[in-house]
């Protein structure tokens, strides 16, 4: 499988690879710095709104769980101008205390480009739960 090296590509797997380092301040560096700045996280509880919260609870989140791998699977990436969006197939490792996981996980997200920087504005980490698993019968 080859992998894309452009610049937002890049930009996707460095923000991966601050989480695989455990290094959170790098980390929420990638988010831009905005009260309309928006991560949905996979507790149902991760609704975080604003900059200031995003940045509160990954503060929290890397103290409690520590790092976590993120690894891309099939990153596609779409640009129209200032704005790109992207979506990924992940497979999520971590471990917590004695348990760990490897989950395949699903990531999207929206950037813009502001000062000549990309700077993520909405994110989405899911895990698919299947519709058999979802609707009753």
């Amino acid at each position: 499988m080859s992998l894309p090296t452009d610049e937002l590509s890049l930009l996707i797997r460095d923000w991966y690879y601050a989480a695989s380092e455990g290094r959170v301040d790098q980390f929420v560096s990638f988010f831009l710095q905005d009260r309309e700045t928006i991560y949905y996280g996979t507790d149902p509880t991760e609704i975080w709104y604003g900059y200031d919260q995003i940045k509160s609870n990954f503060e929290e989140n890397f103290r409690i769980y520590g790092k976590w791998t993120i690894m891309s699977k099939n990153l596609k990436i779409q640009q129209f101008e200032e704005v790109a969006i992207f979506s990924d197939e992940v497979e999520l490792s971590a471990r917590y205390e004695g348990s760990s996981i490897a989950e395949d996980a699903r990531m999207t997200g929206t950037l813009i480009r502001r000062n000549n920087s990309w700077k993520i504005v909405q994110a989405h980490f899911s895990f698919g739960i299947p519709n058999k698993e979802l609707l009753p019968g």
